[in-house]
């Protein structure tokens, strides 16, 4: 799910960015880099976007840049200087393992967001290949196109990117993931997932992902399209007799038929199947999820933890 907003500890962080936490904290405090939230324990909790800006950074400055004249830029800028630089040098094809310890998701994703601002399929494919080797299945998803996704949307709601650029990526992500989890759809005695966006969600991206996840998490995965009206979705839940309906919300977050369609949907799915729901718009419906239990899911990782759960409980446990 390409799920924004997630929030992240200062160790996770350091290890996503390649950062220590004592140089976020200074890049923090002396330059006002990001300007991450607090939790009830006063402890730093940073976001993807917080994730993604310390990223671009800490490969600017390994270009030469000073992160002092770095620090006041906005996220446009930054990107086109990473553009800029990548326009230089063809990006590397990695053949091998990265060094132990090293996290190269940052940098997938930024040469990756450059192909995208090109324009350029094959490169973005290439890039794709290259860190499904470089970090697996999961690691791919979760840490490369997950972010990848949630950037693009958020240039397109800023207007640095065209809705052609949007679409070129969905549509070479979506094809990436088809391939890669074709070899995971046979398992007759799995239980079955259903990916989807309920009426008025058109972004598929996160529905894609969901449904890619869960298939190398060993689920049967339907696949059913974007922008279902709630008595679609629950017609396709009971004929597949589905354990899961995973809804994917990205935008917008303010739909004021979103909380009738899930209202209905609670009430047409079986009890015995299980809705979910992720994705950046889902704390602009926190409310109506809640109210309809349906669970709201923050990251791939919490995805595979809920989905273990419900495979090992009865079907309405």
């Amino acid at each position: 799910m390409s799920l924004a907003d997630l929030q992240h500890s200062i160790r996770t962080v350091s290890e996503r960015t390649g950062l220590s936490p004592h140089v976020i904290r200074v890049w923090e405090r002396r330059y006002s880099t990001i300007q991450p939230r607090r939790s009830r324990g006063n402890q730093r909790i940073y976001s993807d976007s917080d994730v993604l800006r310390l990223q671009r950074l800490r490969q600017l400055t390994e270009y030469g840049y000073g992160i002092g004249k770095l620090a006041g830029l906005d996220d446009e800028q930054l990107n086109q200087l990473i553009a800029d630089e990548l326009s230089k040098v063809p990006p590397p094809t990695r053949t091998s393992a990265p060094t132990p310890g090293s996290d190269s998701s940052g940098e997938f994703v930024l040469q990756a967001l450059a192909a995208v601002q090109e324009m350029d399929v094959t490169r973005l494919e290439s890039i794709l290949e290259a860190a499904i080797v470089d970090m697996g299945q999961i690691g791919l998803m979760g840490r490369v196109i997950g972010p990848l996704a949630e950037t693009i949307g958020e240039q397109w709601r800023q207007g640095n990117l065209q809705a052609a650029h949007e679409h070129l990526a969905t549509a070479t992500l979506r094809t990436f993931l088809g391939k890669m989890v074709r070899p995971f759809a046979l398992q007759p005695s799995a239980p079955l997932l259903i990916a989807t966006t309920p009426a008025g969600q058109l972004h598929e991206l996160g529905a894609a992902l969901v449904a890619a996840s869960a298939s190398v998490l060993g689920w049967r995965v339907t696949y059913a399209g974007t922008s279902l009206p709630a008595e679609e979705i629950a017609r396709i839940s009971r004929v597949q007799s589905a354990r899961v309906v995973a809804l994917s919300l990205i935008h917008p977050e303010d739909d004021p038929l979103i909380p009738q369609e899930l209202a209905r949907l609670r009430k047409l799915v079986p009890e015995s199947t299980a809705l979910i729901a992720g994705g950046r718009a889902i704390r602009g419906y926190a409310a109506s999820l809640a109210e309809n239990q349906i669970r709201a899911i923050h990251t791939l990782e919490e995805l595979g933890e809920v989905l273990d759960s419900l495979r090992r409980l009865p079907r309405g446990g």
